[in-house]
């Protein structure tokens, strides 16, 4: 089996997994609600900001609500909106909020929970008479978990329309907690003992039961609207033709010119007076892992990566072995050292050199060959050697002629050899070498 075919499965493997949870996953969006008013993700609200802007002279206050809701007469024909989670109010500010809204002011606020300074002035607790079962309302308003609900208004002319929304979270319907107002707090109080006038305008519908989830309050010259389900007027319902209508139909109610539109509330105020934390602003993640798990896309990048580091400690924990050396083999160097030596030679055109060179070599190869003493070339020597060596006394004695003829013509003034005689004399060792190979070849035949 080819040793990187787990390597190839693996590969094949991930390569298939990636490329389906990159087909499956669709566009990547944040889907946690934020609400922000130049967002453009699904729990975002974008949408309904331009629409601001288009109904009413939106002024966006930069300041605190003190410092910006007048409390005069100046303040009918405007009205201040607030949109997103509960928002942070001190109890000065909540108190400058009424004043606001009793000479003449609108105020709107679309958040999941009523912060309790300002609920504890429109409505007092001991004011209703409750069921053992049921808590009076002090602004935390209740919960109903669905994955859709409809809407719809108490309005003659808008009662028989109706308008469904279903929450989607990373492409799927899940269960999402709709908030309403109990109806503890529009119990019947005498209006002369100082109580605001309160009604429902509007409601949702889940499991067979209507809550208000749109209510108004009378405070002074003014009214207070509260909208518990702000995730309404987000970008993901806005973009719908139902739910635009929906935000429309709740915005006639505000039928002034001038907006105050409030973000500075969304976070608490630079001093050190108490206000509502919102629970929704506890949940944030607290550590690091956390956060990967609360986003779907980092939560499947977290699952793939352990994957991947388990099959590297699984294929990599075997003992490896160790990596053997390449050994070059052996090279015969002779013939290069020949071609060297005779490119030497050849460049100088030294013969007589050449000539004593071959002469050693050939004295030196009857020592070992023969074992015969080369101090004396006389006649002695090459009856010696034809006899040992087996041919005719002439080879040989052809050779020493020539290495003395050489030798005394040098002697007698010649500087160099012509490369002829040097041929020459290299031939007739050459035929010597011969003449003993045939010797002894037919030496051995004959045996045979």
């Amino acid at each position: 089996m080819n040793k990187y075919a787990p390597f190839i499965v693996v590969g094949v493997i991930l390569i298939a997994l990636i490329s389906y949870f990159a087909y499956t996953q669709g566009p990547t969006h944040r889907w946690r609600a934020k609400y922000a008013q130049d967002g453009r993700e699904p729990y975002d609200i974008g949408v309904f900001y331009g629409v601001l802007g288009h109904e009413f002279d939106r002024q966006d206050m930069d300041k605190r609500i003190e410092e910006t809701l007048p409390i005069d007469s100046t303040a009918k024909g405007t009205s201040y909106m607030y949109l997103g989670f509960s928002p942070y109010y001190t109890d000065d500010e909540a108190w400058h909020l009424l004043k606001y809204v009793k000479a003449g002011g609108t105020a709107f606020l679309a958040s999941n929970n009523v912060p309790d300074s300002v609920a504890t002035y429109l409505i007092a607790p001991e004011e209703c008479q409750t069921s053992a079962n049921e808590r009076p309302w002090t602004g935390r308003n209740y919960n109903v978990n669905s994955q859709n609900i409809a809407a719809s208004f108490i309005h003659p002319s808008l009662e028989k329309k109706g308008y469904f929304f279903e929450y989607v979270y990373n492409q799927q319907a899940k269960s999402y907690n709709w908030s309403y107002i109990p109806n503890s707090a529009f119990c019947d109080v005498d209006p002369k003992k100082g109580a605001y006038e309160r009604a429902s305008l509007g409601s949702i519908h889940s499991k067979g039961n209507a809550m208000t989830n749109f209510a108004r309050f009378r405070v002074g010259e003014g009214y207070v609207y509260i909208h518990t389900n702000p995730i309404l007027f987000t970008n993901l319902f806005m973009i719908e033709e139902g739910g635009y209508e929906y935000a429309n139909n709740v915005l006639a109610h505000v039928s002034t010119p001038i907006l105050y539109w409030d973000r500075q509330s969304s976070s608490p105020p630079p001093n050190k007076h108490s206000y509502q934390i919102p629970k929704e602003r506890q949940t944030v993640p607290k550590t690091p892992m956390e956060f990967i798990f609360a986003e779907q896309p980092l939560r499947w990048s977290w699952y793939l990566l352990l994957t991947m580091g388990f099959i590297f400690v699984l294929f990599r924990a075997k003992r490896k072995q160790r990596i053997v050396p390449v050994i070059e083999p052996n090279q015969n160097t002779s013939l290069e050292f020949v071609e060297t030596i005779g490119r030497l030679y050849y460049q100088q055109q030294d013969h007589k050199n050449i000539l004593k060179k071959q002469m050693q070599i050939f004295l030196a190869h009857i020592r070992q060959r023969y074992h015969l003493m080369t101090k004396d070339l006389d006649d002695r020597l090459m009856e010696r050697i034809a006899i040992r060596a087996k041919i005719d006394k002439a080879i040989i004695k052809d050779i020493f002629d020539e290495y003395f003829r050489l030798g005394k013509a040098l002697r007698k003034g010649r500087t160099q050899i012509k490369v002829q005689e040097l041929n020459a004399f290299y031939l007739l060792i050459e035929r010597f070498h011969k003449e003993v190979k045939k010797s002894k070849f037919e030496k051995e035949f004959i045996k045979a």
